[in-house]
Order: structure tokens, then sequence, then C-alpha cells
């Protein structure tokens, strides 16, 4: 019951959200008549419309979210790919949630089944669950028939395990070539700051990846799968938190800015 009420509030709040977004945009259009610049320009709106009034864009995100998050203030997504994995997994949302923030889950889709419980605790407590392939091969490997259903069977299982359809996807790798782009069908999230704890596996170099190099609208990557990064988001968490950051799920962070993501397009920042 929860997730069906959780997602006609969602396309509530984005009707809304496209609705205001076209009144202000024809209001803006008669306001500035010989302006060169489309409505919507900017580094993540290639085409009109594609970017909203930020006022607009968070009068809808806290209607999805609930959660009340102030515009005026700096705010990035923290972001973990490869999972579920419920050691790693379990100890990012507690730390979330003791803080009140959220962050967003790139999951893969055939390690949902045997770690369902957390897939759904994740969905049940406003984290963001996104696509990150079927079995996580290179898509760019693939032919158009294989990526379409990587795509889907991801999206089927988050839907069947958490009550939620995924809007985001990221490329396994970020990895990704002309067939790829013509065939995921979802907006593609890759990251502008790389931790690479996957490599390091290090507590203190994923931590030093972060505080003091992140920046208003930045995208965070990271993985669910070992625990140095449990440990690393343990220590990072309070600390951005004082330091005024506010951390939110990477749509949270794209309707904040006021970017509406379009599919098969990619974005790195919401800077």
């Amino acid at each position: 019951m929860k997730s069906k009420i959780r997602s006609i509030i969602v396309l509530t709040a984005v009707f809304v959200m496209l609705s205001a977004a076209a009144a202000y945009a024809m209001v803006d259009a008669k306001s500035h008549p010989s302006s060169d610049a489309p409505y919507g320009a900017g580094p993540f709106a290639e085409n009109p419309g594609e970017t909203v009034s930020a006022q607009v864009a968070a009068q809808a995100a806290t209607a999805v979210t609930g959660r009340n998050i102030d515009p005026s203030k700096p705010m990035i997504a923290l972001t973990y790919d490869d999972g579920p994995q419920t050691s790693v997994g379990n100890r990012i949302m507690d730390v979330m949630l003791k803080y009140d923030q959220r962050c967003t889950f790139f999951l893969v889709g055939d390690r949902i089944p045997s770690r369902a419980e957390e897939v759904k605790r994740m969905a049940d407590n406003g984290f963001e669950i996104a696509n990150h392939s079927y079995s996580h091969k290179y898509l760019n490997k693939c032919d158009a028939a294989t990526i379409r259903d990587e795509i889907a069977k991801c999206n089927e299982n988050i839907k069947k395990y958490a009550g939620v359809t995924p809007v985001l996807m990221r490329l396994p790798g970020g990895n990704k070539n002309d067939t790829v782009l013509a065939n995921v069908n979802m907006p593609i999230i890759l990251w502008n700051v790389d931790t690479l704890d996957w490599s390091t596996r290090n507590t203190q170099k994923t931590i030093d990846a972060v505080l003091g190099k992140v920046k208003d609208g930045d995208i965070v990557l990271m993985h669910e799968l070992y625990t140095s990064t449990a440990e690393a988001t343990e220590y990072i968490v309070p600390k951005l938190v004082e330091q005024g950051f506010q951390l939110v799920t990477v749509s949270e962070l794209a309707q904040y800015k006021g970017v509406v993501p379009q599919n098969n397009k990619i974005y790195y920042s919401f800077r």
C-alpha cells in the first residue's frame, strides 16, 4: 500500500511540475521576447523546456519526497553502485537516516532477489533506487536487443521487490557508444566526483576524495560493496552536514536545480 501511495504522489507531483514549468515557460517567453537564449538554456538543457524554474522544481520535489530541502543551500548526491550488498548498504542507510539525509543506490538486477529485505528498506525509507543493468554487462559490447533486455529486467526486479519503478540508470563502467545511447531509453546518470573506492578499498582515501573536494550540484561515485566504503560514508555524512551540505538523491538534486532529465541523455552533475 505504501508503494502504491508513493507512486500516486510521485505521478501527481511530476504532473504539477511539468504543468507549472510549461506555464512558466509561456510567461517567460512573453516577458523576454528579445532574448536570444532559449528558455531553459544551460549546461544540461539541450532542449527547450528541459530546465524549469528553481521555485517550481523545489515545490514539486518537496511534494514527491516529503523532505524539507532548502534550495538556497548547497546539495550533493552521494551514489552507490553494484549493490545490493546488505552488510554495506544497511550501514550506509543507518548513517543517512541518523542525520536525515538520503542517497541513490544504482542496483544490479540479478543481485536483488537474494537481498530483497534490504532493497525494500531502501524504498520504504525514501532512498532512490536506480537501474545499473541486470547483470552488469558492459553495454557498449552488447547489441541493441541485449541492451534493452538488461535495462528492462533490472527495472522489473526493482519493481517486483521494492515496489517502485526506477526513473534513472547508470551504465556499468560508464561505458557507452551510439548503440547504447539509442537503446537505454532512460536518463543516464554518470558522475563528476570519482572516489575510486573500488580501486583503493581504503577508508581514508575515500574520505579524502570527497571532503574538501565536493561542490554544490556534484554527483559522487562510490560502490555498495566494500566495508571501507561503509566506514568512509559513516565519517563523510556527518562532516558534510556540519559543513552545510544537504545530501539528496539524484532525482531530488535534478529537481531542485530545475532540471528534468531526458531519456538517453548523459548527466555528470547538476552544477
